[in-house]
C-alpha cells in the first residue's frame, strides 16, 4: 500500500496521517464527526472506515448514541450549528447515518443522510450553490437522455423571463422548449409537448420543432420512427443495388 502523508477525508471523517506508525503500520489521527475530538487510531480503523464498517465517532459519542438508541432514552448528543447557520440535530436522529438538519436559509427541517464534508452547508437542495458556484459546473450546458439543458444564469434577460416558469429544480431549462417559447413569445404550458420532427433530441433548430399535445405525442413519435425506418430501408437498398459495403 502506498504511504499516505497529510489530511484526507474518508466517508465523512477527517484523517491525519503524520507518519506515526504502530506495529509497523500507519496510525492516523481521526477527528470525531460529532464532537470534533481527535484521537490516535489504527490502520485497521482506516480500513473499516473505507469500507463503511464504522461511523468514525469517538468511543464517548458512539457509546452515548448506541446506548440511547438501544434503550429508547433521549439522546445525549447536543446539536451542532454550522458557520452557514444550519443546525444538525444530533440528539434527534433515529439511526447513526440519518439525522435531522435545519436549513440555515429557509429554516426548514428535514432528515438527511449525513456525511462529514468541510464544504457541506446544510442548506436544502433548492438553496445550495448553483450555477458557476457549484463544484460540478461545466459551462451551463449539459445533456441528459439525449436532451440539451441550459442553465438560466447563461441566458440573456429576455430568455431568462421565458425560461423561469419552465425551469427544473436545478435551474436548468430544456433547450427545445426554450426555442419554442421564443417562437410563440411566451412560456410553454405543462401539457404543451415539443416534438422533434427528425427524432434527434439534441437538434433544436426552429424548423425541427413543433408543438403537440400530450395525447398526440406518442402518435407523432411513431410516425417519426416509421419515417426514419423507411428512410433507412431505402438507403440500405440503394447501397445494396450499387454493391457498396457498409
Amino acid at each position: 500500500m502506498k504511504k499516505i502523508i497529510g489530511k484526507i477525508l474518508v466517508n465523512g471523517v477527517d484523517l491525519l496521517f503524520d507518519g506515526t506508525t504502530r506495529n509497523g503500520r500507519t496510525s492516523p489521527l481521526a477527528i470525531c464527526p460529532v464532537c470534533g475530538l481527535s484521537r490516535r487510531t489504527t490502520h485497521s480503523f482506516y480500513i473499516q472506515l473505507r469500507h463503511g464498517n464504522t461511523t468514525g465517532q469517538c468511543h464517548k459519542c458512539a457509546g452515548l448514541t448506541q446506548s440511547t438508541l438501544r434503550k429508547g432514552k433521549p439522546k445525549l448528543v447536543t446539536d451542532e450549528k454550522l458557520k452557514t447557520g444550519s443546525i444538525i440535530h444530533w440528539g434527534e436522529r433515529t439511526t447513526l447515518s440519518r439525522v435531522p438538519v435545519t436549513c440555515g436559509l429557509c429554516h426548514e427541517k428535514r432528515v438527511v443522510t449525513f456525511l462529514r464534508n468541510p464544504d457541506w452547508t446544510g442548506y436544502c437542495r433548492n438553496h445550495g450553490p448553483s450555477g458557476k458556484g457549484h463544484h460540478k459546473w461545466k459551462g451551463g450546458r449539459t445533456t441528459a437522455d439525449g436532451y440539451v439543458y441550459i442553465h438560466i444564469s447563461t441566458l440573456n434577460k429576455e430568455d431568462a423571463i421565458l425560461a423561469t416558469p419552465m425551469l427544473t429544480r436545478a435551474c436548468y431549462v430544456l433547450e427545445h422548449r426554450l426555442v419554442m417559447a421564443r417562437r410563440i413569445g411566451r412560456p410553454l404550458l405543462k401539457d404543451e409537448i415539443v416534438h422533434h420532427l427528425n427524432g434527434i433530441k439534441s437538434e433544436n433548430t426552429d424548423s425541427n420543432l413543433e408543438i403537440v399535445s400530450a395525447s398526440s405525442h406518442p402518435t407523432e413519435n411513431k410516425a417519426t420512427t416509421d419515417r426514419l425506418r423507411d428512410e433507412i430501408d431505402r438507403l440500405q437498398n440503394l447501397l445494396k443495388s450499387n454493391r457498396i459495403a457498409y
